[in-house]
């Protein structure tokens, strides 16, 4: 029974350290995850007993009306709009290309 057991835990670790090029890599990158985790656990708990509990629910509640609503707007509009035809489609798509590209050239400041 003893072996069995043996077998698995092996299986198990073999199957968790796959795709790393040695068990050392694999091993460091799940502790430096852990204590990431560990830190930004403790660090949150900080920040709720700080801020309070009350004042982060109604952000909350405002940072997850908004994406709703704004998806509920968009989808209304989509299901409501004419039909745009694909001629007109690449003409929106040109002038999205160019005006990325001299967002990211100023961004560069290269313009």
């Amino acid at each position: 029974m003893y072996s069995n057991f043996e077998e698995d835990i092996t299986q198990k670790w073999k199957l968790k350290l796959a795709g790393f090029a040695s068990n050392q890599t694999a091993l460091l990158l799940s502790l430096i995850t852990s204590g990431l985790n560990a830190f930004c656990s403790i660090l949150s708990i900080y920040f709720i007993d700080k801020t309070g509990r009350k004042k982060l629910a109604i952000i909350s509640v405002v940072g997850f009306w908004d994406p709703l609503l704004l998806t509920a707007i968009f989808h209304q509009t989509e299901t409501t709009s004419p039909l745009i035809s694909p001629t007109e489609t690449s003409r929106f798509m040109v002038l999205a290309l160019v005006t990325l590209q001299l967002r990211t050239n100023v961004d560069n400041g290269i313009a």
